[in-house]
Formats: C-alpha cells, sequence, structure tokens
C-alpha cells in the first residue's frame, strides 16, 4: 500500500478521526469532515475559536485514523501547521466548493472566521485486518 492509496480512502471515507493534544498533554479527539487533498499536502478546514485550533497552534502534533468498509485501519501521525496567510482564503473555499455542506454552517462570509491547516511528511501506517498485514510509510505526503 502507499501514500497516496492511503490519501484516497482516507478522502473516501469522509469523516477522519482526529486526535490532538490539549494543554496538559492530554489526548482530545474529534470528527472532522472538512478536508482537501492534493499532490503534496492534506488540509483541513476548523473554526478559530474552538479548542482543536488552539491545541494545534500550541503543539502541532495530529493523529487520525480511519477506518474504510473493507476492514481497513488506516493512521497517519504528523505535525499540522496554520497554512499562510496568504493561502488561507484560497484554501477555505476550495473546501468550501468540495463540501458544499459547510456553507449552511458558516453562511453569509463567516467560513473566513476559520483557519486552514496543512499536513506534510506524515508517516502513514495501513493495517489490513482481514489479511493481518500491517504495512509502515513514512514520510508518506
Amino acid at each position: 500500500m502507499d501514500a497516496k492509496t492511503c490519501l484516497k480512502k482516507m478522502q473516501l471515507v469522509g469523516v477522519l478521526n482526529v486526535a490532538t493534544v490539549d494543554e496538559n498533554g492530554a489526548p482530545q479527539i474529534r470528527c472532522i469532515s472538512a478536508v482537501h487533498y492534493d499532490e503534496d499536502s492534506f488540509y483541513f478546514f476548523t473554526a478559530k475559536g474552538k479548542n482543536v485550533t488552539k491545541e494545534l497552534l500550541a503543539d502541532g502534533r495530529v493523529q487520525i485514523l480511519v477506518y474504510t468498509k473493507f476492514k481497513e485501519m488506516i493512521r497517519l501521525s504528523a505535525k499540522a501547521y496554520p497554512v499562510s496567510d496568504e493561502r488561507q482564503k484560497k484554501c477555505i473555499d476550495t473546501i468550501f466548493k468540495e463540501q458544499p455542506y459547510l456553507a449552511n454552517l458558516y453562511p453569509n462570509g463567516k467560513r473566513y472566521i476559520g483557519i486552514c491547516f496543512e499536513i506534510r511528511d506524515a508517516s502513514i501506517e495501513y493495517f489490513n485486518l482481514v489479511v493481518q498485514k500491517v504495512s509502515l510509510i513514512n514520510n508518506g505526503i
């Protein structure tokens, strides 16, 4: 299994379980579906006032887990960084175009109260539970 295939499978699952680390070092997990994938990076959107945003800005460590209908688990471990100020609007607009339901959550330009994060150079683990095969893909994206 290669990194691009793992990312495609993550994209098909849609909703990602995302874990961060809070100010006390405790893991915090939530679901995120406002995502975008390209050749080199994986992007996700969240509101600036949420705890997840504060945790990512303070620490950046993130782990993402998906489970497919084919009994595959994909775990991505990385550091998430805010997209540069120059690219924020374009990133947000791209995610909102690909995820039209977000317009209901952030109507009338309120999407710009959010922030996009980028993940590069992730470590990806692929588990196929049917054949009990585990693959480690370092620096997958």
